[in-house]
């Protein structure tokens, strides 16, 4: 990733990659020529675990593409319109809240033939930019934690790091925009295995993900249908062939 010029054009000289197998598994690889002009004996983003890099599994109950379920969406949707009229205090929204009677003292019903199914989500990602800004915002662990725990969508999370106005560009404060701090993008990959209640698979998706808050950022995948694609600024048209 690096700040376009007409006149100046300086690379920042990373190299990342993620792939994910045929068994499901993922993985990244990020190589770097180190921050330009940097003191010797420095330890960049690159190789720090997850700060330049990161892969991760974990599991959730349930499937990620409901979200909360339909009990918390109505409490919430309660609450919400409580907290919208005149003179209810908190107190009485407590009171309120505690009056509602719990899920434990319903039975749940059965899903999918008499069980819960389990999701099992996969990130690995590779940032490139100014490796400071990595470091201190921890980017690409940060990016696996959102995903994980405030279950959202890899992209998504992705996009709140290094993309535009995202973590990265946020912790430059007022030196955005003179210096290339905070500047940066971040390639990844995000898996997802719905299994049923035996173990069975059920669903599995997957899914490149791409994001930067700078002019450009040079990138290449390979889709499921085995064609490569490239592209260096936002909206490209994306180069593309079968080789």
């Amino acid at each position: 990733a690096a700040t376009w010029s007409d006149k100046v054009f300086l690379p920042q000289g990373t190299c990342g990659a993620v792939a994910l197998d045929e068994e499901g598994v993922v993985c990244v690889a990020t190589s770097t020529g180190g921050l330009t002009n940097k003191l010797s004996g420095r330890i960049g983003d690159t190789p720090t675990v997850g700060a330049g890099f990161w892969a991760g599994e974990w599991e959730d109950d349930g499937d990620d593409r409901l979200g909360s379920t339909a009990w918390d969406s109505g409490v919430r949707g309660v609450l919400g319109r409580l907290g919208s009229s005149v003179g209810i205090s908190d107190g009485l929204r407590r009171l309120l809240a505690d009056c509602l009677p719990r899920p434990l003292m319903y039975t749940p019903l059965p899903t999918r033939g008499g069980g819960s199914t389990t999701v099992t989500r996969s990130f690995a990602g590779s940032g490139t930019g100014n490796g400071d800004s990595f470091l201190r915002v921890d980017a690409l662990h940060s990016v696996a934690s959102r995903a994980q725990w405030k279950r959202e969508p890899s992209a998504k999370a992705l996009s709140a790091v290094a993309g535009p106005r995202g973590e990265l560009q946020k912790s430059a404060g007022d030196r955005w925009g003179r210096t290339g701090e905070g500047q940066g993008g971040i390639i990844g990959i995000e898996l997802t295995v719905v299994r049923g209640p035996q173990g069975d698979v059920l669903e599995t998706r997957s899914e490149v993900l791409q994001d930067y808050n700078c002019a450009g950022m040079f990138r290449a995948w390979v889709d499921d249908d085995g064609r490569s694609h490239a592209e260096v600024w936002r909206g490209d048209s994306t180069v593309g062939g079968s080789y």
